[in-house]
């Protein structure tokens, strides 16, 4: 505590912040190879200023050691160095300083429903960087690692957004089985009755891994406050084989002594993540106005584990860059019926 006759905390915004903006833009080729099939291929980018940026400003700008001395300065001269020294406390603020620019390859393939066939193909190819991710850091990523640690560098704090996919790809598809009354094959008899009017439709996602940020407990700055601190890094954090028990190499990481670490945001990735979802479906006729409509839908159809977030905290050896968690869920088959009259 400095003293100060004021004391503050909680959020605030800069009075004379002002609304953001963004510019877009577009382009694409199309192709059509049939009158239901076509192809697609576009750029997307976009950039956003006067964004959110939010952080610890009244925290002092620099470290407790002065750059380039060595010297530690002094509580009073630490003090003095806050953006309003005659006010305590270690609230957060925000102004409308940040940025976000958005870049992607997008590619499609349409298959418009035809002959009982529909399917859509996507992939997306696109990197986000931003100052801040989310409105006061709610994007921050994942344990909150990539939140501003030093306010008065923005530009130490420009990275990928927490929410930056690079590889994204889908495929959504429904299929009305050939076979059946009104169908090319086995439009009558005991074996149209038994393997006529089945649909079978799926869905795919695969995507890269989310980027993270690792963590530092404590206040190694000597700023007053904590939840904001980046490590030192010291060697080469990636794994060419990573496992659960070690995503990372944590031993590249240092904890920081009197100053801010020169690790950046969201140096590292979590692991991908795909699925399949797959259903079946069939309609039996009752009569003129009557159908039965059976149903069978598997989520995660191949019983894929997708690994979970790893531990991000340096200062924690014992569980740092394990993961003990999976994303999403177990396969999981339903059974539906429905009746119309």
């Amino acid at each position: 505590m400095n003293g100060a006759p004021w004391n503050s905390t909680g959020y605030f915004n800069d009075p004379d912040r002002k609304n953001a903006y963004s510019h877009q833009w577009n382009v694409q080729v199309q192709r059509q190879f049939t009158r239901s099939l076509m192809a697609a291929v576009g750029y997307v980018g976009s950039y956003n200023g006067r964004m959110e940026y939010a952080g610890r400003a009244q925290a002092p700008p620099v470290a407790a050691i002065e750059a380039g001395t060595g010297r530690r300065l002094t509580t009073a001269e630490r003090n003095a160095l806050r953006p309003w020294p005659h006010i305590d406390g270690t609230f957060t603020y925000s102004d409308s300083i940040g940025m976000s620019k958005y870049n992607s390859l997008q590619a499609i393939v349409q298959q418009r429903f035809s002959d009982g066939l529909s399917s859509i193909f996507s992939y997306t190819w696109s990197r986000s960087i931003d100052t801040s991710s989310g409105w006061f850091n709610a994007e921050g990523g994942i344990g909150s690692g990539a939140t501003v640690q030093n306010y008065h560098d923005i530009d130490g704090n420009r990275a990928v957004s927490s929410y930056d996919i690079p590889h994204i790809v889908t495929w959504a598809t429904v299929w009305e089985l050939p076979f059946g009354r009104g169908k090319r094959w086995l439009e009558s008899g005991p074996a149209s009755w038994i393997l006529g009017n089945w649909q079978v439709n799926w869905m795919l996602l695969a995507r890269s891994g989310q980027p993270f940020t690792p963590t530092v407990g404590g206040d190694p700055a000597n700023l007053g406050h904590t939840g904001y601190a980046r490590p030192n890094i010291v060697g080469d954090p990636e794994l060419s084989n990573p496992t659960v028990d070690r995503w990372f190499d944590a031993t590249a990481f240092a904890i920081p002594v009197n100053e801010f670490g020169n690790a950046g945001r969201n140096i590292l990735r979590a692991p991908g993540f795909w699925t399949v979802d797959l259903g079946v479906m069939r309609n039996v006729r009752l009569g003129p106005d009557r159908v039965l409509q059976l149903r069978i839908e598997s989520f995660n159809v191949f019983n894929h584990i997708n690994l979970g977030n790893p531990a991000i905290a340096i200062d924690n050896p014992a569980t740092v860059g394990t993961i003990t968690s999976m994303s999403g869920r177990p396969r999981q088959v339903q059974f539906g019926f429905r009746f119309t009259f």
